[in-house]
């Protein structure tokens, strides 16, 4: 766990925090305003991440994106509005998010993420990236698991949406409760009331996580890689959209909405191949629901995405291992452990 044996926070700090501190106790307060997190990719998504981590209270957060604010950027989420099309998102971001927090240090990079050195992420106690190819998140997290940082990365497409964590070898507590039963001695024994009293222990413990690369190459049969008949099919969604992405160098557009379809059910036959899983346990209808971003979506994967970022900095309560798999049709999402 981080040693914050000589960070305190300040009176402002603790009376802006009070009720994070209440909740979860000021340790976990203080590892947080002494973590440096870097936020690729300020989407719908992104903007539910950065929001959720300034307001957490971390240190500092470096937003890094080299896209201009388009039109539909100002639809999906609050960030940004008309007056912002053409300006760099992260910019744009950093100047409102700063207004959610004044106490956090919130900065822009607008950069691309394929043109920066290794050496420049190290400083990051924490990488979190959204919505890139599986090249650059594979490089990214076998970087992050060399130097011991944490890794996370998400993204949503249409109706759903992902998240994945690498903590490498992550140590957290948990608080554990206990009742026993209390009888009040004062009253006679025919009338002893008993009443439960509540103890809480505070439990350490450790878990190692897998690589994004090991991960993904995961098979059915194949001992020890989880894929099996319980496996959600959306992580097999997940694999038809990266290798769409590896093909045609992005995502499925609704412009082409007609032609990406065709794409994706070509794909779907050779990745459910190459996984050794019968094609038909991804139904064709979920790949015409996986066009655009949905706000709701991202709202839903952001607020995951953020609480396990804050989960696996503060050291505070049991990580997700390793995909949170949302389903917005559906309404719920599945957490898978692949790769173990």
């Amino acid at each position: 766990m981080a040693d914050i044996g000589e960070f305190e926070i300040t009176e402002d700090e603790a009376e802006l925090y009070d009720r994070q501190i209440r909740l979860w106790g000021l340790d976990a307060q203080k590892r947080l305003r002494s973590s440096n997190i870097l936020l690729i990719g300020i989407n719908s998504l992104g903007g539910e991440v950065a929001k959720n981590l300034v307001l957490a209270g971390v240190k500092s957060l470096t937003i890094m994106d080299n896209n201009k604010v388009s039109e539909l950027d100002t639809k999906l989420q609050f960030l940004f509005s008309s007056k912002d099309i053409g300006k760099n998102r992260a910019e744009v971001a950093c100047q409102q998010l700063q207004l959610l927090n004044p106490m956090v240090e919130v900065t822009p990079n607008v950069n691309s993420v394929e043109d920066i050195n290794n050496e420049f992420f190290l400083s990051y106690n924490v990488v979190c990236i959204i919505s890139s190819n599986t090249k650059t998140l594979i490089r990214l997290n076998n970087l992050c698991r060399k130097h011991e940082k944490k890794f996370f990365c998400g993204d949503v497409w249409g109706f759903y949406g992902y998240c994945f964590l690498d903590l490498n070898h992550h140590s957290y507590v948990e608080e554990r409760a206990t009742f026993t039963m209390k009888q009040d001695c004062k009253e006679p024994k025919t009338k002893k009331l008993r009443t439960e009293e509540k103890t809480t222990q505070i439990i350490t413990k450790s878990v190692d996580f897998t690589s994004l690369e090991k991960a993904l190459a995961a098979k059915a049969g194949k001992f020890g890689t989880a894929l099996n008949k319980q496996t959600s099919s959306l992580f097999f969604l997940l694999h038809v959209i990266f290798k769409f992405w590896e093909i045609n160098q992005r995502y499925p557009q609704i412009q082409s909405r007609e032609d990406d379809i065709n794409k994706l059910l070509q794909l779907k036959d050779q990745v459910m191949k190459e996984l050794s899983i019968d094609s038909k346990r991804l139904e064709d209808q979920v790949l015409m629901q996986v066009f655009g971003e949905l706000s709701p979506v991202s709202a839903v994967v952001g607020g995951v995405l953020a609480q396990e970022v804050i989960k696996a900095v503060s050291c505070k309560d049991n990580p997700i291992k390793n995909f949170f798999l949302f389903h917005g049709k559906e309404g719920g999402g599945v957490v898978e452990n692949i790769g173990r």
